[in-house]
């Protein structure tokens, strides 16, 4: 599924296109806070290219216009693409509980001055005893004990076919639904590898909550979203060529 922004959505593009053209952008940064018009801040996501944002599709399946933001620049999307085998029903969540709902999507940004720390990501279904796992969220200055960089400590990685589950013992993560789009990091010696992003923070097979913050992350790998990303190309959809 794919869409395109509303009306007004529209309104802010042209006067983001207007004030690009004037006077250009310049950032830097991981990760991005992911905002609906009217509602705030939703989700966060992983910056992928300098016009291509990650993050997981139930975040943005309400419509509207959505803008994705650094602590010093805001960046209106272009355009949505939402993994074609998504789905937000109960009884799919049920049924394939101990397995990934393909909770994806791809937003395309206007500016193409967004500057990105490259990383490569994980390519094994497996870690080292030693790697340590660490989210790394944008800035924000609307929620108490908020961590730009939280290790996670854990007890037991379960790899799914398409993702991770970490949990340590039962202890519950400050990672709550908000946080749906993080970006995970593995560090490993001295190398810093994309796991994937954050998901959800539940159990398996539990709905979402608004307010839960859970014992369990699930991280749906990095290659997932990567050849989501080559199959739109594939379509001659290709996200990085913001002319449509």
């Amino acid at each position: 599924m794919t869409y395109r922004p509303s009306l007004s959505g529209w309104v802010c593009l042209l006067a983001a296109v207007a004030g690009y053209i004037l006077v250009g952008h310049s950032a830097h940064a991981t990760t991005v806070t992911i905002s609906r018009m009217n509602d705030g801040v939703v989700c966060n996501g992983w910056v992928v290219s300098p016009s291509i944002i990650a993050t997981a599709a139930h975040c943005v399946l309400t419509p509207g216009h959505y803008s994705v933001s650094t602590a010093e620049t805001k960046y209106e999307v272009l355009r949505i693409w939402i993994h074609p085998e998504f789905s937000p029903e109960l009884l799919y969540l049920a049924v394939f509980k101990d397995e990934f709902d393909h909770d994806v999507a791809i937003l395309q940004i206007i500016q193409r001055e967004f500057s990105v720390e490259a990383h490569d990501h994980l390519k094994d279904k497996e870690l080292p005893p030693d790697a340590k796992l660490f989210a790394v969220r944008p800035k924000r200055t609307d929620r108490e004990n908020y961590k730009e960089v939280e290790e996670l400590p854990y007890a037991k990685l379960e790899f799914k076919q398409k993702g991770l589950v970490i949990s340590n013992n039962g202890k519950d993560y400050d990672v709550c639904p908000g946080d749906s789009g993080t970006p995970l990091y593995a560090r490993i010696a001295d190398v810093e590898l994309v796991v994937g992003i954050i998901v959800g923070n539940a159990p398996l097979g539990k709905l979402r909550s608004e307010t839960f913050c859970g014992n369990e992350i699930r991280v749906i790998d990095a290659s997932v979203i990567l050849q989501f990303l080559q199959s739109i190309r594939r379509l001659n959809r290709k996200p990085d060529d913001a002319r449509q």
